[in-house]
């Protein structure tokens, strides 16, 4: 309690203090030590930002995909097929004459299959790439033709992923095939439970570069003999194609509309019935499975089971398109710089405003900053955090809140507990409310004080049994307190059977001298109804003297720290002591000094005589009711 004021800076400060400290340890774990969760959390920001803004499909149509789906099982019979089988539905894929086909099937080894020389030359008639898979377990004997590199610039921040080995076609497909291309999402990993976010590009299988699937259907959509890694102008290229290049050669997918895959898939069954052939001409084909049989279905932000063929589709796409999101070279820090951004300025409005404006304020930062990640990313495929920075600037601003809660919670209490007893509850609850209002550390202000005492006081105490004197004191105390109180005014203290009271202080209390004076006057009644009590007339309770004057005082809490008493000091509440004592010599029960008495200009006051406050003091008139 020694002085709000000062209080108030002190708590804004540790409340600031404790904001700053979390916002930091956000921040540290967030983007310096980057951690699981706010990799996760990352990430869902992203696919969110997808969702909210899916590609659109591209003119033309370029790509489509032959589905082998539950209709072209029925037709076909189930799972696996034959090659014979298989090499009729490529047969009838290479007569629509597309420009390129990718097979996202690995054909295992059958030696047995007497059907491989039909796929084989059903393969030759269509420049195809066969799907290959990365193999961590084993180094593979086969031969793999690898993918011609030129690179530009220094790549030392280029890392290539790497697998030991990699399963292939079996000849005669590999000789027929215009190359291959990986289908893996994530080397050694089938994807069970985890979202495919990324394509890969090039990936390394025993030390030889290969391209992903998606990458080489654009190479032999161009004929490009190479693939061009452009260090210095951040770019991969390919024939006429380019897109954004990451630092582990990968493609960060941007899927479209669930009715665009709709829109570019022929289902096998169709083909194989000679429907609708027409649709793949010029186009780049994929061939793939839907069915779950199949096992091809993968988690996507998009849709929890996207046929890996669909994934591939969207890939080639964007390659064609040029379009990739990619993180910008100073996302992070920009990253960084939003969170504490938030962070700051929620916790100075917290300090500053009430707490719904400073929510408010919060709530628009982080709007803010959702609303500029989404423009960035629509506008140029740039991916900054959306929802990383709010949540790591809105906790500490909770934290800032919370603490700065805790103490005004805490400070409350101690003024309601200070001044509960002492004033009326509105006023404790202004105060409480705004603890500025009390200028505990000191201010000069005009009051009226008010002091009683009881005649005979002492004679009592020696007559009466201590349970008796001290339920009668009790009684007497609460009557009177209480009557302070409704009045408005303030009990400052109780000093054996004298209570000692301010009018105006410690808040603004209008007309106080006659307030005062209405208080004096029920005070005498009441007091007066309890000397003819059976209590008060056993123990011959003597009549209530009280003494009222209006002047200026020096008001503050006094203590140092260790017993605070909020109390006033100034001539008028001396005067009123002295008017109080004054009365046995006047034979009255209430006298007024004279500044007060001039106050009260419309009452019914009475002269009583000329009066010093002190020796060096004039005489001067004071009255009674």
């Amino acid at each position: 309690m020694t002085g709000f004021l000062s209080g108030a800076r002190r708590r804004r400060l540790a409340a600031l203090t404790a904001g700053m400290l979390a916002a930091i340890l956000g921040v540290f774990v967030a983007f310096v030590i980057e951690t699981s969760p706010a990799g996760r959390l990352r990430e869902s920001g992203f696919a969110l930002m997808g969702w909210f803004a899916p590609r659109s499909a591209p003119a033309g149509m370029p790509v489509m995909v032959v589905d082998i789906d539950r209709a072209s099982l029925g037709l076909m019979g189930p799972w696996p097929w034959s090659r014979d089988r298989l090499a009729t539905l490529v047969d009838r894929i290479a007569a629509a004459a597309p420009q390129a086909l990718g097979v996202d099937i690995v054909l295992a080894d059958r030696r047995d299959d007497a059907g491989a020389p039909l796929l084989a030359a059903a393969i030759g008639k269509v420049p195809t790439v066969l799907g290959a898979v990365l193999d961590p377990e084993q180094v593979t004997t086969a031969t793999v033709p690898p993918l011609a590199i030129v690179l530009v610039g220094d790549g030392g921040d280029v890392q290539v992923p790497e697998s030991p080995g990699v399963i292939v076609p079996p000849e005669p497909f590999l000789s027929a095939a215009r190359g291959i291309g990986i289908v893996s999402f994530l080397a050694g990993d089938e994807m069970a439970d985890q979202l495919v976010v990324t394509s890969p590009l090039v990936v390394s299988a025993q030390g030889l570069p290969l391209a992903g699937i998606g990458l080489a259907l654009v190479q032999a959509r161009f004929d490009a003999s190479s693939v061009i890694i452009d260090v210095p102008g951040g770019r991969l290229r390919v024939g006429d194609a380019s897109v954004p290049l990451t630092r582990d050669l990968s493609l960060r997918l941007h899927h479209g509309r669930a009715g665009d895959r709709v829109a570019r898939t022929l289902s096998a069954a169709r083909l194989l019935r000679g429907e609708d052939a027409a649709a793949l001409k010029d186009r780049i084909v994929l061939l793939g499975a839907s069915a779950p049989e199949i096992g091809g279905l993968r988690a996507t932000h998009a849709d929890p089971f996207m046929p890996s063929v669909q994934i591939l589709a969207d890939s080639v796409e964007q390659i064609l398109a040029g379009q990739a999101p990619v993180r910008p070279p100073h996302g992070r820090s920009a990253e960084i710089a939003a969170a504490l951004v938030i962070a700051l300025g929620g916790m100075v409005a917290v300090l500053v405003v009430s707490p719904f404006i400073a929510a408010g304020v919060s709530l628009v930062l982080a709007a803010g900053w959702v609303a500029l990640c989404l423009g960035l990313f629509g506008l140029g495929g740039w991916l900054l955090d959306p929802l990383g920075p709010p949540l790591i600037g809105l906790v500490p601003v909770q934290v800032t809140a919370l603490i700065l809660f805790s103490a005004t919670l805490r400070e409350r209490r101690a003024i309601e507990r200070r001044f509960a007893q002492h004033l009326p509850a509105e006023v404790v609850a202004k105060i409480a409310d705004d603890p500025s209002r009390l200028k505990i550390d000191g201010e000069g202000r005009e009051i009226t004080a008010l002091f009683t005492d009881i005649e005979g006081f002492t004679a009592m105490t020696e007559r009466a049994s201590p349970k008796e004197l001290i339920a009668l004191l009790d009684a007497y105390v609460e009557l009177t307190a209480g009557i302070i109180v409704a009045h408005g005014g303030m009990v400052d203290k109780v000093v054996g059977d004298a209570v000692h009271a301010f009018f105006n202080a410690p808040m603004d209390c209008d007309d106080h001298p006659r307030k005062a004076l209405a208080c004096a006057r029920q005070m005498l009644a009441a007091t007066e109804r309890l000397r003819a009590s059976p209590l008060g007339v056993k123990l011959a309770l003597g009549r209530t003297r009280i003494g009222i004057e209006t002047g200026p005082a020096i008001l503050g809490d006094i203590g140092g720290g260790r017993k605070l008493d909020y109390t006033a000091h100034g001539p008028a509440i001396n005067a009123a002591a002295k008017l109080e004592a004054a009365n046995k010599t006047f034979g009255t029960s209430i006298l007024i000094g004279p500044e007060a008495a001039a106050r009260l200009q419309a009452e019914d006051l009475r002269p009583v005589g000329a009066w010093q406050a002190s020796p060096a003091s004039a005489p001067r008139t004071i009255f009674t009711v």
